[in-house]
């Protein structure tokens, strides 16, 4: 009987332990909201579609981003995106594959201003 008591004292701690976790977890989460996006670094091949063995001086731009790091949805289908956008345009310097001179060029593309909880985008459950 002693030994009954003494399981049964165990599993409500872990209970409570485990319980314990999850709301801390939970409260960390919380204060992470899907809100404000995060300064990312890009490669320009790969955000301008660029050849990828094509050279760009500099090889990367930074823009700030939403997306499913960027902060947590209470819906766990829903995707941080972003609901405000402008568009923006940035000066590097291309060489195409095999040639020797770069040529200035402008590139364009759209920053994320604000960060919101999409779900009509979902995440997709593989």
């Amino acid at each position: 009987m002693h030994q009954n008591l003494i399981n049964v004292g165990l599993v409500i701690l872990c209970v409570q332990c485990c319980r314990c976790d999850w709301k801390t977890t939970h409260s960390i989460t919380e204060q992470f909201k899907c809100q404000i996006p995060h300064r990312r670094s890009l490669r320009i091949t790969e955000l301008l579609k660029l050849n990828c063995q094509d050279d760009t001086v500099p090889a990367h731009v930074i823009l700030n981003r939403c997306d499913d790091t960027t902060g947590t949805c209470l819906n766990q289908r829903a995707i941080c995106t972003a609901i405000e956008t402008r568009r923006i345009s940035f000066y590097f310097q291309w060489r195409r594959f095999g040639e020797t001179g770069f040529r200035n060029r402008t590139g364009r593309t759209v920053e994320h201003l604000k960060c919101g909880c999409n779900d009509t985008i979902t995440y997709g459950c593989t």
